[in-house]
């Protein structure tokens, strides 16, 4: 099964994301930890990664580096966060999937397009 696992803890920007992804037709799964987040990928890793970077308890920097070390599946993870910005080149030598970056506040035509682009590089399964 293929979906986007969205990592948010700000309940709002959380229901935004994933109420304009599901409208799209994209099977979404949202949590707000990354400890929850962790769980469910080494389940079943998502199609794509939606990850903030200030999480509470294990920040979205600290679950990339338990990725690294726990997942040997490779999927597109995007990074979301006020900071972003700027901190572009740090953020992605923390992992080698990292697709891009988008600043917050988020917008809709900007998210979809980003997260299209990304699934693009998934391969389909046969």
């Amino acid at each position: 099964m293929s979906y986007i696992l969205l990592v948010e803890d700000e309940p709002n920007l959380r229901l935004f994301v994933q109420m304009n992804l599901c409208r799209r037709g994209f099977d979404t799964a949202a949590v707000n930890t990354a400890e929850e987040a962790l769980q469910m990928i080494l389940h079943e890793p998502p199609s794509l990664l939606l990850l903030d970077m200030k999480l509470p308890s294990m920040s979205g920097l600290e679950l990339l580096e338990t990725l690294k070390r726990e997942c040997p599946s490779v999927f597109p993870i995007m990074i979301f966060s006020v900071w972003a910005r700027g901190n572009e080149a740090e953020i992605q030598q923390q992992h080698p999937a990292i697709f891009g970056l988008l600043d917050k506040p988020i917008a809709a035509p900007d998210l979809i397009a980003q997260v299209r682009s990304a699934l693009e590089l998934v391969p389909v399964p046969v």
